[in-house]
This record gives structure tokens, C-alpha cells and sequence, in this order.
């Protein structure tokens, strides 16, 4: 089915579209800081993965629920 026009507006051309080899799009959201810093080329694609598993452990390690008190 895909994003909605109002999800690909959004994302200010910061998505790229490719195919799952089954006839259908497999759309990739860019539109994050680090993703958006990729795409511009400011950062390398080294440094882009690094940031990209940093985020996920974070993530995964429960430090979005954390409070600052």
C-alpha cells in the first residue's frame, strides 16, 4: 500500500523507492537528522551505520524512558 501523500510530503523528498522483487515498492524513509545528513552527504556511510547502531541500542537499552530528575 505505501505511505500516505501527507506521510511522503512530510518527508521532504527524504525517501527513496525500490523494489521488494514481487512486483511491489519497498519505500525507505530518510527524514531523521542522521538520515537527512546521509542524504546531503555530510556525513560517510561509515559514520551514518555507526549512528544508526548507537540509536538502536539506546533504543533497545530502554534510555528513551529515562528521566532527567
Amino acid at each position: 500500500m505505501g505511505p500516505t501523500r501527507e506521510r511522503l510530503a512530510k518527508a521532504d523528498g527524504f525517501f527513496t523507492v525500490g523494489d521488494d522483487q514481487q512486483g511491489g515498492k519497498v519505500h525507505t524513509m530518510r527524514d531523521d537528522p542522521v538520515g537527512r545528513m546521509f542524504a546531503r552527504k555530510v556525513i560517510t556511510g561509515a559514520e551514518y551505520s555507526a549512528l544508526q547502531k548507537y540509536h538502536m541500542h539506546w533504543h533497545r537499552a530502554g534510555l528513551r524512558w529515562v528521566s532527567a530528575r
